[in-house]
């Protein structure tokens, strides 16, 4: 049925443009006609070949990397889940010591790239040789996706000395899960830090997915042979295993999830600006689709600023002082200009440039960007903690 559904549409598809283009044509002089239609062709190909060389792939709908970091397609029964990422009951998302393809060789017993297990014995240890313990929440910003080893700013403000970095960082995660790591070590009372900073990842953070629902042990990302996969992607809808979630991509975000099998989907998924034109026309179909439903008066909240509450009140409530930081990223490194959030603290995004961050549309900051951050970071939480007396 769509063999025959897409065909029929290509056909007439063809047919209206042959006769726009020939009720163009009749009254144009043929010189401009063979001039515009070679700039026309050029610019195609000149577009087509910079999405390759960007690492976009055909049949995508939507620019590769924007749900996930495919690389490639492949049949859904051929996804292998190395089980890098996992979640534990509080919907918190650790990294699996055991995993297969894990090459990370510093991590804690809780799954988190630190130096100190989360514990309470580990911070009486710190402060045995009078340092502070300070809890830092954020994603592949605090982890240190992109720095050498040694290099990130978690590192760095580590090897200052003035106090002891426990790095709750993980790639690929959000303000849900900062709550989430909230509610497990800090509200529960099984551990306590003198301070805790939440670095807040201004590329992702904010308009990402923060009305996520949590999903305990289920992980938001699955590491496998294609690429990252996003468990949650948008709505109420997060896939149990990393097969559900890749045919659900299939399905959404490619040429053939969207118009079947047939030789019109054959013919559009080899070029990457057909595949993102077929795209754009679905996009624009969801965007009416949305404005027709009319939303209550909660869900307009910004659910950024729920979980940012919730944290800061978990906090208070054990008296753990909390700072909030917003990281810049390329796109206000690009502006050279902060971003002003009531209760949040911004780097000074001017005295970064976009060499500091790594190439192409990898947005995380590399070696430079971290030591920059680092040093604004350390002037932050030394001015902080200085008032707050070590327990």
């Amino acid at each position: 049925m769509n063999f025959w559904l897409n065909s029929i549409i290509g056909i007439i598809f063809l047919a209206g443009m042959l006769y726009l283009l020939y009720k163009v044509a009749k009254d144009t002089p043929p010189m401009i006609i063979k001039i515009s239609v070679g700039v026309f062709f050029v610019a195609l190909v000149a577009i087509e070949l910079w999405q390759r060389h960007l690492g976009s792939v055909p049949y995508f709908t939507i620019a590769c990397g924007h749900e996930s970091s495919i690389t490639e397609i492949v049949c859904a029964d051929c996804i292998e889940d190395y089980r890098v990422m996992i979640c534990d009951s509080f919907g918190v998302n650790k990294l699996n010591r055991n995993a297969k393809y894990h090459t990370e060789n510093i991590l804690n017993n809780d799954g988190f790239r630190s130096h100190y297990g989360f514990t309470q014995q580990a911070i009486d240890s710190v402060h045995k040789h009078n340092k502070k313990a300070i809890l830092f929440i954020g994603d592949s910003y605090t982890y240190g996706l992109s720095a050498d080893s040694g290099y990130s700013f978690a590192d760095r403000l580590e090897n200052k000395g003035a106090f002891a970095v426990f790095n709750a960082g993980i790639p690929g995660t959000d303000l849900p899960q900062y709550s989430a790591i909230v509610k497990e070590y800090i509200a529960s009372g099984l551990i306590h830090p003198d301070k805790i900073v939440v670095c807040i990842n201004s590329a992702n953070d904010l308009n990402h997915f923060p009305d996520r629902a949590l999903t305990p042990n289920i992980p938001i990302l699955y590491y496998t042979n294609v690429g990252g996969i996003y468990a949650f992607q948008g709505g109420d809808r997060s896939f149990k295993t990393a097969k559900e979630a890749y045919k659900n991509i299939l399905e959404q975000y490619t040429i053939v999830g969207i118009l079947g099998e047939g030789l019109l989907s054959k013919i559009i998924g080899k070029s990457i600006v057909a595949s993102r034109l077929v795209g754009l026309f679905r996009k624009k179909e969801e965007v009416k689709a949305t404005n027709n439903i009319n939303t209550t008066a909660e869900s307009k909240i910004d659910p950024a600023f729920q979980h940012i509450a919730t944290i800061k009140a978990s906090c208070d409530a054990m008296g753990i002082p909390v700072l909030f930081v917003l990281l810049p990223g390329k796109e206000f490194v690009r502006k050279q200009k902060a971003l002003s959030l009531d209760g949040v603290v911004s780097l000074n995004p001017t005295i970064y440039t976009l060499n500091d961050y790594t190439e192409k549309e990898d947005d995380h900051p590399n070696n430079i960007g971290h030591q920059k951050m680092a040093k604004q970071l350390y002037q932050l939480v030394m001015e902080d903690v200085s008032t707050n007396p070590k327990k």
